[in-house]
């Protein structure tokens, strides 16, 4: 075999290492195996050059899906949701969906969620509360400016506004029913005593008054007030009570 004299190969970084193959000279590919080799060995930093893959590391995934009102999720449901994931959402009849219908993880956070409102927009069915009912049987849907009231059950009372009303799509915050005797206030037989006070009627004297409620002082015999005028009838107010003060 006639050693080659003076084999041309200049690679080019441009060209790509599987063309590097391509200027070497039919000779030495066919006839010098140990000049193919070197040269593959000085090819080979070449062939290793481009970015490595990204570490499934840098992606986090999400929890606790958006909620949306008035839609069922029917995608499957899982603990955690790799980046990249989608979930879709349907909206129950005859609510209709506004938005995009899919959620998707980006890095821990989810994608904009859609709505599902009525395209007149109508109410669904009102709210319901603890402790308290509708005033009147409730309906599937409610044209746009419906109003409905709440009353509350037994031995609770009603906080907020009893009226709901709708608007876009949307009903108003709903009222709260809180038991009776939540922030009460105590009518203190003890505090009295040492006021020189008692309820004006005989029939009120008892040991607890409702936040709202107004107890009505009077001094007992032989003692006048010592405080304004105005404290002889006082409100409870969130478990406060104003004693008069009879000296």
């Amino acid at each position: 075999m006639v050693p080659l004299k003076n084999p041309t190969y200049s690679p080019r970084l441009s060209d790509g290492p599987p063309h590097h193959l391509l200027h070497l000279p039919v000779p030495l590919l066919l006839g010098a195996p140990q000049l193919v080799l070197s040269s593959l060995l000085a090819l080979a930093p070449l062939l290793c050059l481009g970015r490595p893959p990204a570490s499934k590391a840098q992606y986090i995934s999400c929890v606790n899906l958006p909620k949306v009102e008035n839609a069922n999720i029917i995608s499957k449901q899982m603990l955690k949701y790799p980046s990249g994931e989608r979930v879709r959402y349907e909206c129950i009849k005859p609510f209709e969906i506004f938005g995009e219908v899919e959620v998707m993880c980006l890095n821990g956070i989810w994608t904009e969620p859609p709505q599902c409102k009525h395209s007149t927009g109508k109410c669904g069915p009102p709210p319901p509360i603890d402790n308290g009912d509708l005033t009147s049987f409730p309906l599937a849907v409610y044209p746009t400016g419906s109003s409905v009231e709440y009353q509350c059950q037994s031995l609770y009372q009603l906080e907020g506004s009893k009226t709901v009303i709708c608007r876009n799509g949307k009903w108003s915050n709903p009222p709260k029913c809180l038991h009776k005797y939540f922030n009460a206030c105590v009518i203190s037989e003890e505090i009295m005593e040492r006021y020189h006070i008692t309820c004006r009627w005989k029939g009120q004297q008892k040991l607890y008054a409702s936040s709202g409620d107004i107890v009505d002082f009077v001094c007992k015999y032989g003692y006048s007030a010592s405080t304004r005028p105005q404290s002889f009838l006082t409100r409870c107010i969130d478990g406060h009570l104003e004693y008069t003060v009879c000296t």
